[in-house]
């Protein structure tokens, strides 16, 4: 049986320290064939110079190469596409599935009702009784993250279909001691998930201080702009530093408050828990202003993302 072992890295805080630290030969951390990074397209910018930082490093360093996959292999921007679906140039039931798919895109178009088929974000609902629920869809995780990762490495191995017979896929996930709800066997039969920084012990704060040591600054985490586990601090960031991200998620919002999809029932739909719990659109907050009252916000903080819902967040496999 051949095996291959996949360090799958985020971008972020500890699956940058599980990748230098598997480069290091520490913890005995087998050293990966691949690293792959599945770039979904929405992170910000700083997130990305992060990403740049640390590949440049790599390659500087270890003379090894991050390879970066994506599904989206057919760029076009957002009002481009929209036209390009309804003239008929790709039937809406055919986007998800394309190589035109592009997450953030799928979203808005779906809300708007262009599209009716979408690799769906979760989302934060206020149902018709007026009470917060949310949309859950895990669509995301599984066709931009570990899908896609999966089409990677049969391109690299130039093999058509694994067989668990004949293929082992040792899958390195960086997921610390203080997420121990996220271990989980993989479903599918020829990969092993493995989780060395659980293994060996570290926790999230231990791998923002290695990786600090290693290269001189602590590591952001990486999360998609519009996952519904963002807290107000991260969207704050984007607001003042990364307008073009800013610009995208006022336009899902926008389309999130003007839905155009009979198949969502609920009353509103928004993107993060906090802004759901305001019944605010973030083309009407103030976001200096509810930065600095902040401190009003106690144990029930509208701004702290709880651990219950970081676990919904990140179920099924979000390698951050």
């Amino acid at each position: 049986m051949k095996e291959i072992t996949v360090l799958s890295w985020g971008g972020g805080t500890q699956s940058t320290a599980l990748l230098l630290m598997a480069l290091k030969g520490e913890y005995n951390i087998p050293k990966p064939d691949y690293i792959i990074l599945s770039d979904t397209g929405d992170e910000n910018e700083m997130v990305y110079a992060q990403i740049f930082k640390v590949s440049k490093y790599v390659k500087d360093t270890y003379g090894v190469d991050v390879i970066v996959t994506k599904k989206n292999k057919i760029k076009m921007d957002l009002p481009s596409m929209e036209t390009f679906i309804v003239k008929g140039g790709l039937e809406e039931k055919q986007f998800k599935t394309s190589p035109y798919a592009d997450l953030y895109q799928e979203q808005v178009l779906f809300y708007k009702g262009v599209i009716n088929q979408a690799n769906l974000v979760p989302s934060w609902v206020i149902n018709k009784n007026g009470e917060l629920g949310k949309m859950m869809g895990r669509q995301c995780t599984v066709e931009y993250k570990i899908t896609q990762i999966i089409r990677e490495i049969r391109n690299l191995e130039g093999i058509k279909r694994f067989n668990p017979k004949l293929h082992q896929i040792n899958m390195l996930i960086g997921f610390s001691v203080d997420e121990m709800y996220r271990l989980k066997p993989s479903p599918t039969p020829y990969i092993k998930n493995v989780y060395p920084l659980y293994e060996a012990g570290l926790s999230k704060i231990d791998c923002i201080e290695y990786v600090e040591k290693e290269l001189g600054f602590k590591p952001k985490s990486s999360v998609c702009n519009m996952c519904y586990a963002n807290r107000f601090d991260t969207i704050y960031d984007i607001f003042k530093n990364d307008k073009v991200s800013w610009e995208k998620l006022l336009v899902l919002d926008y389309a999130m408050a003007n839905k155009n999809q009979p198949k969502i029932r609920a009353d509103e739909v928004y993107m993060f828990q906090w802004q759901a719990k305001m019944r605010k659109r973030l083309f009407d907050l103030d976001m200096d202003a509810e930065y600095k009252k902040r401190h009003e916000y106690t144990q029930l903080t509208i701004y702290d993302v709880l651990e219950e819902e970081e676990k919904m967040a990140c179920m099924g496999g979000c390698f951050l």
